[in-house]
């Protein structure tokens, strides 16, 4: 039980966060949001993490996939919808595409491991260097994929409405 505790605690600390931080940012990439504040952006993807820990402990008994996820879209559209005043349907639609965008990068990253070093899922996860550099190799796929959304003219031409989620309107 307590080595259990104290892997969550880990991979809550050095995947967990990380990874809601660069979430977050996708986000507001997606959403055309300047990223001013980043203590914001810190404060948003650590309450995330913290949900999503939170109910993944909570309903993990049940067996039941996909709870964490939705409680991590939901939490991610409601704290950008709050923190920095977009609308809530605009803010939902891009957390489900950054959701999207995670899982591709993840089955990516977890199947390049597997392909790499010859281990299965279970295996991968067992091995808390592999599983870690896996974790990594997707955050850092997400950091590159929201860098290049940042660069490109859609992005740099804010006040321009056309793009992504073209019919929903900001408040």
């Amino acid at each position: 039980m307590k080595s259990h505790l104290v892997d969550t605690a880990l991979n809550f600390i050095i995947i967990g966060i990380p990874e809601c931080i660069v979430l977050t940012m996708l986000v507001l990439a997606l959403l055309r949001v300047d990223y001013a504040k980043i203590w914001q952006i810190i404060a948003v993807g650590t309450s995330m993490a913290a949900a999503v820990l939170i109910i993944r402990l909570t309903v993990q008994s049940t067996g039941i996939p996909g709870i964490h996820t939705a409680a991590a879209i939901l939490t991610m559209a409601i704290l950008v919808a709050r923190y920095y005043r977009v609308s809530k349907v605009l803010s939902s639609v891009a957390s489900i595409v950054a959701m999207i965008l995670l899982l591709l990068t993840e089955i990516f990253c977890y199947n390049l491991f597997i392909k790499i070093f010859g281990m299965d899922v279970t295996s991968l996860a067992q091995h808390r260097l592999y599983w870690t550099l896996t974790s990594w190799l997707h955050i850092v796929c997400l950091i590159i994929i929201t860098a290049v959304i940042t660069r490109t003219k859609w992005y740099q031409q804010k006040n321009n409405t056309n793009g992504f989620l073209k019919n929903f309107k900001a408040r």
